[in-house]
């Protein structure tokens, strides 16, 4: 009678055991998949202020370019100004 007893307790104990190890990687694997989304959107969020920031340093650099390209012109014209009063 003790022998069935304790063969049922191990039993009993055994399944619970792997019932609350197979809960907790239910859990592991569910809280991995919600790190992983919130780790993607951060990242994401990082990429898209990165693009927007690129984005206004290009438009201040265009601006710098065509102010520099105008100022390039000017002195060109005052060269040749300058040349053709040599002549």
């Amino acid at each position: 009678m003790q022998k069935i007893f304790i063969k049922y307790t191990v039993v009993i104990m055994t399944t619970a055991i792997f019932l609350i190890l197979f809960i907790n990687f239910l859990f592991s694997l569910h809280t991995l998949k919600n790190q992983q989304f919130e780790s993607f959107n951060i990242k994401t969020e990082q990429v898209i202020h990165t693009l927007e920031n690129n984005q206004e340093e290009l438009k201040i650099m265009n601006e710098n370019l065509d102010e520099d390209y105008r100022q390039g012109q000017r002195q060109q014209h005052i060269y040749l100004n300058a040349r053709k009063k040599l002549k």
